[in-house]
């Protein structure tokens, strides 16, 4: 009996068609957000910023795709470029009750805008920002000395120590 279960585990894990692609943002069923870095017959790899992992193809239906509503009050997210802008990085602030972005701050095309605001775009524009985005935008606000306070979600000046 054994056998024959690893035998259909087998056959259906072998005629399962991946339904994430690379670059995708997953979210499992605890809620934990992985970007799909690649993947093989087998397995996805995904990654998180912090660490790395994979999840077999045959469980792909315990995954999800990411959406703009599982943006959290203070994640800092990727928009992608449209035609009449570049690629930016925000500071997410929420939705509002016409489905506009609300945004802390923004960083497109080289310039940081600490004067919040909202975004008529489409949802599907917006997607989790890399480790690499979040330390790009931290690095901006630094230069521009600026910092976020998550737990007050509000934008700070950092304040010149005298000498």
């Amino acid at each position: 009996m054994k056998e024959l279960l690893m035998e259909d585990k087998a056959k259906t894990y072998d005629e399962v068609k991946p339904k994430f692609r690379v670059g995708d943002w997953a979210v499992n069923k605890l809620g934990h957000l992985w970007h799909i870095d690649s993947f093989d017959k087998k397995n996805y790899q995904v990654s998180n910023g912090d660490k790395y992992n994979y999840f077999p193809i045959f469980k792909q239906d315990e995954m999800r795709l990411w959406s703009i509503k599982d943006a959290k009050d203070g994640d800092v997210l990727f928009v992608k470029p449209t035609e009449n802008l570049g690629k930016q990085l925000i500071i997410f602030g929420g939705i509002d009750s016409n489905g506009r972005i609300k945004y802390y701050c923004r960083f497109l095309n080289n310039k940081f805008s600490i004067n919040g605001g909202l975004m008529g775009y489409d949802h599907k524009y917006f997607l989790p920002a890399t480790k690499e985005q979040r330390d790009t935008l931290k690095r901006v606000m630094d230069d521009a000395r600026y910092t976020f306070d998550f737990e007050k979600k509000e934008l700070k000046k950092i304040e010149q120590k005298s000498a």
